[in-house]
């Protein structure tokens, strides 16, 4: 390069460094003209169209550059970033790996690899990029921000806080690391701070969508809606009306029973470039809003759009909605055989009489109940921790190839002793409580192992009419694993449904469970004789203050399912029965339902 070409790109450096792109392009468009082939006049182009969002030009130029300069990292990595701009994940992470052949020492190029991963939902390469990238540069923000998100999408989380303190620890105040934090403190219940981080967050970055999202978010999911009016409000001045802040607004509108205005405020953004997680929101608020106007053909196909990005993000995950139900069959088959076998002892000697399961199928009612049980003064509920699931996969580590039911009063024992371990951990003076209850709807397919380790403990099932619950799922925006892959379709779901209820029936054939079964349609329609009789099986007595169970609702920090903003409201009957707004697109599930309909002694 030629002394009069390096003062020329100084230039236009330093006016794109002052903020003047403008100039700064048309400078640097002027000398294309006189060294068209001046690779670092290129890359500077495309720099400057980068920033001013214009992404096709901005890879035509770094092309061009490429073409001239094969060696130059940073130009591979300029084009990666790029093309991560315009979520073409595949091509940018080859243009970061090349970046990275050629300079293997770069935190900067490693750290863009472990964001393209994450973008990707490829957890566990992003995780081995961003710890790449701090053995390099141990202060490389972007890089512990990476290592942070995959840590808590991986359920390491103490080791993405220590990745998000160590980050806020050199840079205080930077926004959308104080966004991710709160948002990751909000999942794990530390409320106050997530909400401290991110007004934070907004305090430095006025105009930064990502952080006025999650603080409506947090202050959705804790149903505080005068809180949420504010948040929402604030969010769309400060960034001129987001449409992310739409979804926000529509939601409100929604909670406030104003279904029509929802509608009228998200319909225009049909057609925006919103991510698949805000298209799925957005179109399930579409739904459930032309459900309650009754609009039942509107609301089922926005329902179906729904679950169309719904499933684009289960797959994007790797989530398999067969997997689930080969789990659900593979657990019924291992008791089956090993009642046949009878080999074992089904039952161990483990004494633990205060300790009840409530289980059942998704969307069929053990929130409300959980809520109304939890307004007792004798009963601690532990809503939804996976720690029967991890109780199960340390069954079968010990067990290794053989059946779990096979194990040692040894090992039954031990691994009793770890739940309760894990239950006092989860919840404060647990073990003062008349009764615990371990509230996991799909838990019910895990029903023989838990009686196994736990034989003087109750279960509590609640049903509900097949079609409703089938269709409940269907409505619902699930957080995305195996099982809520199966709730895409009503085929899919009623599939699920069938492999599960099978599970129970074999259970309950085969051994003696102690369980009480309660129907939902029951609960709504005569309240008080239900609950009571339940009580009883618990071994406690009716007390008055469960009839403002949603008064308990409405107290509580946050509920953890998707029934968080029913059950704070009175009891209702609009939900049963529902599924026959819907019995056409149904026509084709009632072979699988029918005969569960008929033996839970529904109406067809």
């Amino acid at each position: 390069m030629s002394k009069v070409e390096k003062n020329k790109l100084d230039e236009i450096i330093n006016l794109y460094g002052q903020g003047k792109k403008r100039e700064a392009l048309r400078r640097a468009l002027i000398q294309k003209k006189v060294y068209p082939r001046n690779s670092d006049l290129l890359n500077a182009l495309g720099i400057i169209f980068r920033s001013l969002n214009k992404l096709e030009l901005a890879i035509r130029h770094y092309d061009e550059a490429i073409k001239f300069n094969k060696i130059n990292p940073s130009f591979f990595n300029n084009r990666g970033n790029a093309l991560r701009d315009l979520r073409k994940l595949k091509e940018a992470k080859s243009d970061f790996k090349t970046a990275i052949r050629l300079k293997p020492t770069s935190s900067k190029y490693w750290s863009n690899l472990a964001k393209c991963y994450n973008d990707c939902d490829e957890t566990s390469k992003a995780l081995l990029c961003a710890k790449k990238a701090l053995q390099c540069n141990e202060d490389n923000l972007e890089a512990l921000n990476s290592l942070a998100l995959a840590s808590d999408e991986l359920g390491h989380h103490r080791e993405a806080l220590k990745s998000y303190n160590r980050a806020l620890a050199i840079a205080p105040n930077h926004s959308t690391i104080l966004s991710n934090y709160g948002r990751f403190l909000f999942k794990i219940e530390r409320l106050d701070e997530a909400i401290d981080a991110l007004k934070r967050a907004i305090h430095f970055s006025p105009s930064l969508v990502e952080a006025h999202y999650n603080l409506c978010e947090v202050h959705e999911k804790m149903g505080n809606l005068d809180l949420l009016a504010a948040a929402i409000t604030y969010g769309m001045e400060q960034t001129s009306n987001n449409v992310a802040l739409k979804l926000k607004k529509a939601f409100l509108q929604f909670r406030e029973k104003k279904y029509s205005k929802c509608i009228q405020t998200l319909e225009p953004y049909l057609s925006d470039k919103l991510s698949q997680e805000r298209k799925l929101v957005l179109y399930n608020l579409l739904g459930k809003s032309a459900d309650k106007l009754k609009d039942f053909e509107r609301a089922f196909f926005y329902f179906q759009k729904a679950n169309n990005y719904a499933e684009r993000i289960m797959v994007k995950k790797n989530l398999s909605a067969n997997r689930y139900v080969k789990t659900v069959e593979k657990n019924k088959f291992a008791f089956l055989k090993a009642t046949k076998e009878k080999t074992v002892n089904l039952f161990s000697s483990h004494e633990n009489r205060n300790l009840a399961f409530l289980v059942g199928f998704p969307r069929s009612g053990t929130t409300l109940l959980d809520t109304i049980l939890r307004t007792h003064s004798s009963i601690k509920v532990i809503e939804e921790k996976p720690i029967v699931a991890k109780l199960i996969s340390r069954a079968r580590s010990l067990s290794g190839e053989s059946n779990i039911f096979e194990l040692s009063d040894t090992k039954l024992d031990m691994l009793a002793q770890e739940y309760l371990a894990d239950l006092k951990k989860i919840a404060e003076n647990v073990e003062k409580s008349k009764v615990i209850i371990d509230k996991f709807p799909l838990n019910l397919i895990y029903v023989p192992f838990i009686r196994k380790i736990f034989p003087n403990s109750k279960f509590i099932i609640v049903i509900r009419h097949p079609c409703d619950a089938v269709l409940s799922c269907f409505m619902q925006n699930f957080a995305p694993n195996d099982a809520m892959a199966n709730f895409v379709s009503l085929k899919q779901a009623a599939t699920l449904y069938n492999a599960v209820m099978s599970c129970w029936l074999t259970y309950s054939t085969h051994i003696d469970i102690d369980y009480f079964q309660l129907k939902y349609e029951d609960l709504i329609l005569n309240f008080e004789d239900n609950t009571t009789e339940l009580l009883q099986f618990l071994g406690l007595n009716w007390e008055e203050e469960l009839k403002d169970f949603n008064e308990t609702a409405m107290k509580r920090p946050m509920i953890n399912t998707p029934s968080y903003n029913q059950v704070t409201e009175k009891l209702y009957s609009d939900s049963c029965g529902r599924w026959k707004n819907y019995e056409r697109q149904f026509a084709k599930q009632l072979a699988i339902l029918e005969p569960w309909v008929q033996h839970f002694l529904y109406e067809s």
